[in-house]
């Protein structure tokens, strides 16, 4: 399909640059520090070669040890391609100013929700605070008079997180009735089932943990609006779980300060008490019900004589097999064969059942004790059954993967990293360390010491029978029967035993596998109901956890004082975010209903119209340019209207008119010749296009060509300065000369060239006179003759600076 229409596109060709920058000192120490801390982990020397014998390599670690040092070398500017100045554009496609006003109320109605359950945690720790007063007399009083003030905050929060599931339910409805009609055009039913359903597994109902979704989410559409619907709901039902678990923990120190005022109190603390057990019943319910239905008996005895399977003791055992009339060789290989069965592979079905059947009994224990055994220890008495449950389960894979190795001498890959034995180094003393094999525990399991103490016991008796093998396996024996088979002539009579021996033993590893698949199956049973027993307990253990004494540092009146003063700030902020809410629901309302006024469709700046703006955190509306520019000034990081400083990183973009999106095109059937677009693309990039390339270019010279004309004109103009300096000097120069020279000459001929008379006692100082007036003149005519040239020069050249752009 790309390879028809690619001659359409017009991307094009993009280049990119690596710049490499040297480390630094500080740099290439920690690089060489992390880089030998790595070889160590990896058990390299610095040579990258390998320490110890026998090394393997582990991909996971070299995996993260690269990244780590590519994240070291790599710059931190790697990757920031937006700048100071574009924060207020973010990532992703731009959203609708409905969508943008939905996004600012679920935002602030979670802000809502966390300050209630910050509050109603205060006020609880208030109360146990002032239970700790010994010194007053009415202590217990004024603590319930908290407790019971607390037991309606948490009341109220349960009731809003509960009003906004059920308003987010129906819109879920509507998704599922949306997608309901789309599958009765489409012809489609739900279910993916075609003709006959196929036979089920043994194992089917119980390998299905992806569908284990609540059944009201099964009808919603497999979109994105359906995964949005989905997380958020189950995002709101753990607040809901959240604010019950606190609700719980309300009503169970309610019921202790009953109890302390004495029996005048009896009804309210069995009350107390009551809705304690009750709200804890219905937290537990959903991991009680999953745990055991994972405990059924039918469902979870697979390859019991009334599972499913079918699969008993007797199965797992191998009989001998006849040897008569065989060779001496046939008969070594035949008691070899003999010897595993009996040695080996029995006493593995042996150990199978039993560690099978007492992993059965502790999975099948029940998760409440009855009122007979309740003495205090229960709890203590379910976390060692899950210990013990734990050391069988890993034991009994081990011994699968022993078993499965006893038949074809080979391990699969989860078998091997479980029962990973660790590298021992040949020193006495380091083998005498780690000789015992070490128990992997899970995070959510508390295994005690005497756990692994039995778990070495049970390793010990596993591998004390894949020892006696001595690498052989009954895959082994089999190699060896057909080679000498193909040894045999074809007129050898035994030729024929060779090949029924043959064929027994394939049957035999055959059988024994597709029971192995079994066993298996059982073991991941067994695993999931064990995990879902575990899951059940660490809830148990959070709701338990949730009741505990209060903790301060400091003296309990400091500890009361800051409290109490975090309540009223938070009554206070929860007051205003209500109020905020609100507005919100409001704003939505009207703009769902299309009623919003002058205000909200225009710019509280310009008072203008616009397709592209932003929203802040405190609900004003501004167009795109006016919050560039206000945000660019030096006071403008407040809002311009109600002054609450403006956080960049909650500024919500949106845009009032939604683009219509185009219909999806026809699918292609039957190898139907594919349509072809007679349009040219043109991609919405003027880098590249051809007229404004041309256009850039001819700016680009034209500036240099100025800049050029610029540097030529001052230039010009210091010439001419320098010119002027020059002539003005040699003039003066000059006349100064002539006239010393006249001096000179009037001294010895006293005016004899003058003929009239009369003019004779004047005639040295209207020479002086001529001769001054004389240099003058010269020198203002110079003057002005330069400064006429300069002038004329310059107006040419910026004459010529204006024409030149449009030549």
């Amino acid at each position: 399909m790309k390879s028809q229409v690619s001659h359409e596109l017009t991307i094009p060709q993009q280049t990119r640059y690596l710049v490499s920058i040297n480390m630094g000192k500080v740099e290439r120490l920690v690089y060489d520090q992390s880089f030998e801390t790595i070889l160590n982990d990896l058990g390299l020397d610095a040579r990258g070669v390998a320490a110890p014998e026998g090394w393997e390599i582990d991909g996971a670690l070299l995996r993260s040890s690269i990244c780590r040092l590519r994240g070291i070398c790599t710059h931190p500017q790697v990757g920031q391609v937006v700048g100071q100045n574009e924060r207020l554009y973010k990532p992703g496609a731009l959203k609708t100013m409905a969508d943008v006003l939905q996004n600012m109320k679920d935002q602030n109605w979670r802000n809502l929700i966390e300050d209630w359950k910050s509050q109603v945690q205060a006020m609880i720790r208030v109360a146990q605070l002032k239970q700790l007063n010994t010194q007053a007399l009415n202590r217990f009083q004024s603590t319930l008079e908290v407790l019971l003030a607390t037991e309606k905050e948490a009341e109220r929060m349960i009731a809003e997180i509960g009003r906004v599931i059920t308003e987010h339910d129906v819109k879920g409805e509507a998704l599922k009735r949306e997608a309901a009609e789309r599958r009765a055009l489409r012809g489609t039913s739900s279910n993916k089932g075609k003709g006959k359903e196929r036979e089920e597994s043994p194992i089917s109902e119980d390998e299905r943990d992806e569908e284990d979704n609540d059944e009201e989410d099964d009808d919603l559409p497999k979109t994105a609006a359906g995964k949005e619907h989905r997380d958020k709901r189950n995002a709101l039902v753990h607040r809901l779980r959240e604010a019950r678990i606190q609700f719980h923990r309300v009503k169970f120190l309610q019921g202790d300060v009953y109890h302390n005022l004495g029996k005048t109190y009896f009804v309210q603390e069995n009350n107390a008490y009551a809705a304690a057990e009750a709200v804890r019943r219905d937290l537990l319910k959903t991991t009680e019900q999953d745990a055991k239905k994972g405990m059924d008996q039918p469902d979870l005895d697979l390859i019991g004589g009334s599972g499913k399977a079918g699969v008993g003791k007797s199965d797992l055992f191998i009989p001998r097999y006849p040897h008569a009339h065989m060779n001496a060789h046939v008969v070594d290989q035949i008691e070899e064969f003999h010897e595993i069965i009996e040695y080996v592979l029995n006493e593995q079905t042996e150990l199978l059942w039993e560690w099978r059947n007492k992993i059965h009994s502790l999975l099948t224990l029940s998760l409440n004790p009855g009122e007979d055994d309740a003495d205090g220890q229960e709890y203590q008495r379910t976390l060692d059954n899950q210990g013990e449950a734990e050391t069988y389960l890993q034991a009994y894979a081990a011994l699968l993967a022993d078993r499965r190795e006893a038949l074809t001498s080979e391990r699969t890959l989860l078998a091997a990293h479980d029962a990973k034995a660790v590298k021992q180094r040949k020193t006495r003393a380091a083998m005498k360390a780690i000789a015992q094999d070490i128990m992997v525990i899970p995070d959510a399991v508390e295994i005690q010491p005497e756990h692994q103490v039995l778990y070495r016991e049970l390793s010990e008796k596993h591998q004390s029978l894949l020892r006696d093998l001595n690498g052989r396996a009954i895959r082994s024996i089999l190699i060896d029967l057909t080679g000498a088979h193909g040894r045999t002539g074809k007129n050898d009579p035994e030729r024929m035993l060779f090949a029924a021996a043959i064929a027994d033993l394939r049957k035999l590893l055959s059988s024994q596998q597709s029971l192995m698949d079994k066993v298996s199956a059982e073991l991941a049973l067994f695993r999931k109901a064990f995990n879902q027993r575990v899951l059940y307990f660490r809830q148990l253990q959070e709701i338990s956890d949730s009741v505990a004494e209060v903790e301060f540092e400091g003296s309990r009146q400091n500890a009361l004082d800051e409290t109490e003063s975090e309540t009223k700030n938070l009554e206070a902020k929860i007051i205003a975010t209500q109020a905020h809410q609100r507005y919100l629901d409001h704003l939505v309302k009207s703009n769902e209903e299309d009623e919003l006024d002058e205000d909200g469709k225009c710019c509280i700046l310009c008072r203008c119209d616009f397709e592209r703006g932003f929203i802040t955190n405190c609900a004003h509306i501004f167009c795109e340019g006016c919050l560039k520019e206000w945000m660019g000034k030096k006071d403008g990081k407040d809002c311009p209207v109600c002054r609450v400083k403006i956080d960049p990183g909650n500024l919500q973009s949106f845009k009032l008119i939604e683009p219509q999106q185009p219909a999806a095109p026809n699918t292609i059937v039957n190898g139907e010749v594919v349509p072809t677009s007679r349009r040219k693309i043109d991609y919405n990039n003027p880098l590249f296009n051809t007229p404004f390339m041309s256009q850039t270019e001819v700016a680009q010279l034209t500036k240099l060509y100025d800049e050029r004309l610029v540097k030529l004109e001052r230039l010009l103009a210091i010439l001419l300065g320098v010119l002027f300096l020059l002539t003005f000097f040699t003039f003066f120069s000059n006349l100064f000369l002539t006239h010393q020279g006249r001096e000179a000459s009037s001294a010895q001929n006293q005016w004899a060239h003058f003929t009239i008379p009369i003019l004779s006692p004047f005639a040295s100082v209207v020479e002086h006179e001529v001769s001054v007036v004389g240099s003058r003149t010269i020198f203002g005519s110079c003057l002005i003759i330069a400064g006429l040239a300069y002038f004329l020069l310059r107006h040419w050249i910026n004459s010529s600076i204006r024409l030149r752009p449009a030549s």
